[in-house]
């Protein structure tokens, strides 16, 4: 899919964006290692607590988003190629190296949705990469859990992963190539690293 031009502008040389339109069937909800997602963002994730967009007793563990993705029909997956020692290793979270290329992907939504505005789409899911508190609360309680108005309504979104999406599964039924990539792992031993994204709309 060709990549728009005001899209274009905003992403920095060392990165490649690679943007494929998806049939909701082809996202996948599988176990990964035996788990559900879900449970994997439950118990092996810190945030699930701290934010509102992940799963948690106050949005009923984003457990009805799924049937939410299910009632589109198509959307765009977006990829973002990074360099791996942006996404592996354990300075990685130390840093919060992660944290500009999950900014800029949530740019990408949003220009994606405004795009798909100009076409008279008119019903939309945005799904980001991680949580938002780690890049935009990171040293903040999260307001929605305080009761009050999210600081980034625009911007910060829910993870695929926080919605019960397979994300490995999704990018690999979209001929694309993912790695396993974990803090222990060290950035020599993969090629890049990948953000992934999500736009449906109807």
């Amino acid at each position: 899919m060709k990549i728009p031009s005001n899209i274009s502008k905003i992403i920095p040389k060392k990165y490649k964006l690679i943007l494929k339109e998806i049939n909701t069937k082809n996202i996948s909800f599988e176990k990964f290692h035996g788990k559900t997602i879900l449970t994997w963002c439950t118990k092996h994730c810190k945030h699930s607590k701290v934010c509102f967009h992940c799963p948690n007793k106050f949005n009923n563990f984003n457990k009805d988003k799924k049937k939410l993705i299910k009632s589109f029909k198509k959307g765009i997956l977006v990829l973002m190629r990074l360099p791996s020692s942006e996404t592996a290793g354990p300075e990685v979270a130390k840093k919060q190296l992660s944290t500009p290329s999950r900014k800029i992907l949530d740019k990408i939504l949003l220009k994606l949705k405004n795009n798909l505005k100009n076409k008279e789409y008119n019903r939309f899911v945005l799904l980001g990469a991680g949580p938002c508190k780690s890049s935009y609360c990171f040293n903040i309680p999260c307001a929605v859990l305080k009761g009050k108005k999210c600081k980034k309504p625009n911007l910060a979104h829910s993870s695929m992963e926080a919605c019960g999406i397979n994300v490995y599964k999704t990018v690999t039924n979209c001929k694309e190539i993912i790695y396993f990539i974990t803090k222990y792992t060290k950035p020599e031993k993969v090629p890049y690293g990948l953000k992934v994204g999500l736009v449906l709309f109807e």
